[in-house]
Formats: C-alpha cells, structure tokens, sequence
C-alpha cells in the first residue's frame, strides 16, 4: 500500500484532501508538509474515467483508497454521496480518519439544515467553541470527534497586522450571501437610500448570484443584480486592503471576514419567513439596520451606527485563533 511506502522510505502519511479555501492553508502549512504528503482527492476521482451515476464509480474509489490507504481524507463537507464514501471506507479502515472542516457560519451561527446539523464523519474541525458546543449537541449520540481548530483562512493571518481606518470617503462594499428574487428589492432600496445620501455603492456576490441552483426540494433562483456596481477578485485580498468607509452585509461569513481584517461593518438582514435569517448570532450583537434604513438623513447617520466594541464581541464570540498545525489537534 502507497502509504505504507511512503512512511517507510520518507517518514511521511499519505492525506487524501479536497483542495479547498478552507483546507489549503492547513495543506500548506510547513510543518504539516513534514509529516504528511497532500494529493488531491479529485485526482483519485478522475484516475478511471467513468460516468459518477454508476456504481461501479465508488466501488473503484473504494479500491483506491485501499491501494492509497490514507491516514487522512479531508474535505469540507459531508453531505454528497462522494463524502459518504469517505466515511464508510473509515469506518472499515478504523487507523484512517475522515476529517472535515467547517467551512462557513450557516445562517449567522444558526444551522437549521438538518443535513448539516448532524456529522458523518470521523472528526469535525470547527471554528470556535460555540460551534463546538452546537455541534455536540446535535451529536451527542455519536462518536464523531467535534473539536475547536479556528477558521485555517484566519489561522494563517496575524490579526495584529491590521488597524481600523477612520474613512469618510463614501465609499460603501455590499458583501451579501446569495440573494433570493423576492428579497432582491430590499437590497435594492438599501442601495438607492445610500446613493441619495451621497455614498457610492459597490457589491461583491455571491458565486451563486445570477444562477438556478438544482435543490432536491426545489431549484433556487439567484437573479442577476443589475443596478449596482460589481467588485471582481479575492474577497480577502479586498478586505486586508480596507479601502471602504463601510462593509454591509447580513448573514454570510462574509461579514466575519470583513471583521476579522478590521473593516468597519453593518448588519443588514431584510426580514424573511424564516426567522433565523433576521434573529441569529449575528443580530445578538449587531443591530439589523434593514428596519431603520430609511430613515436615514445623512451620511453621518450610517456611520453612527457602527459599533466596534459590538462586532469585536461577534468575532470572540464565533472564532478561536489556531494554528493550522494538525498535529496539535489529532
């Protein structure tokens, strides 16, 4: 087996892994590289070239990963039939672990999707203790491992190398999760409120905006966003720039991004029959400035309404700082 190979000849396991946003910083870590060697799952995927709705496809993923016999399969979730693999060749190969890693806030620290809320994996590396605590809740029946890693995107950064900027530029960045067409208007009065005061705005979507995402409960419609300015590139690269007055966003993880690189943010969730996207961990922090948007007069009414004591508390409270280094953890 190649990783028998490997630990023998280099002194270093195999890790399968889905080369992720969230896993690269934890793939690239130099003191990982000592003791692991990285290969990409998708590449396992596409060793034999045969159609995915076939059985026969997972039965051969099955056999490589006997051939491979990795110490670790990583990735960032555990809801696709690929994933489910993972965790039933694991679960025969009880020296391998299946690990995923958090890879977003759910709705504002809230996870209402019962497929996400319940873990099938070996171990579940989350972002700070509140998830921790939430996640074992859910799982208290099982013996998946849910222990506290950070965020390995903020992991990789040091905090202290960024400073909160005093701007009055009026310049102002939307950074929302995707947007359903029957909450679509709402951004929109939010974005003409703010021109007519005298802001200019500028929006970062969601990679699913302007698209028909396929649901097994229903496709869901993400319209084109047509009246605002678009930003294009890395949205952390945009954020360590801290080149707006404002960051606005609602539940994304966006938000906390924004936060974590010390720009200064606002919190607008238009109401929706769901309650956990106005009523979450966010909005315990932060007030939801969607109810009193209108009535703003003046710039400086927008910026009265950050709270920096307030969303330092958000960040404490959802993300602990880690250090990327897996065997610290495992």
């Amino acid at each position: 087996m190649l990783n028998f190979i490997t630990k023998f000849l280099l002194n270093k396991e195999i890790v399968v892994c889905n080369l992720h946003r969230q896993t690269l910083p934890v793939v690239n870590n130099r003191e990982n590289r000592k003791d692991y060697i990285f290969m990409d799952v998708l590449y396992l995927w596409r060793i034999f070239p045969i159609s995915g709705k076939y059985k026969l496809k997972f039965k051969v993923m099955y056999f490589v990963l006997n051939l491979v016999n990795p110490k670790y399969i990583i990735d960032i979730n555990w809801t696709s039939k690929w994933n489910s693999l993972y965790k039933v060749w694991t679960k025969k190969h009880q020296k391998s672990k299946f690990i995923v890693f958090q890879h977003g806030s759910y709705r504002g620290g809230v996870v209402t999707d019962r497929i996400h809320r319940y873990t099938k994996c070996d171990i579940f590396f989350t972002w700070s203790d509140y998830f921790t605590d939430l996640f074992k809740k859910y799982n208290c029946d099982k013996r998946t491992e849910i222990i506290t890693f950070g965020n390995p995107i903020y992991n990789r950064n040091e905090r202290d190398e960024y400073k909160y900027q005093n701007k009055s530029h009026g310049k102002i960045l939307f950074i929302p999760t995707a947007i359903l067409e029957h909450r679509l208007k709402d951004y929109l009065d939010m974005s003409d409120k703010l021109k007519k005061i005298g802001f200019s705005v500028e929006i970062k979507e969601h990679n699913y905006q302007g698209r028909r995402i396929q649901r097994s409960g229903g496709d869901l419609y993400f319209p084109k966003i047509e009246d605002i300015v678009k930003v294009d590139g890395d949205l952390e690269i945009i954020l360590k720039n801290n080149e707006f007055d404002l960051i606005i966003s609602d539940n994304s993880t966006a938000l906390l991004d924004a936060i974590y690189f010390k720009n200064k943010v606002l919190y607008f969730a238009p109401d929706y029959f769901r309650k956990e996207y106005v009523s979450n961990q966010y909005s315990k922090f932060l007030k939801n400035i969607f109810y009193n948007f209108q009535n703003f007069k003046k710039m400086e009414d927008l910026y009265n309404c950050v709270s920096l004591e307030a969303q330092e508390k958000l960040l404490n409270n959802m993300i602990y700082k880690g250090d990327n280094i897996l065997g610290n953890y495992l």
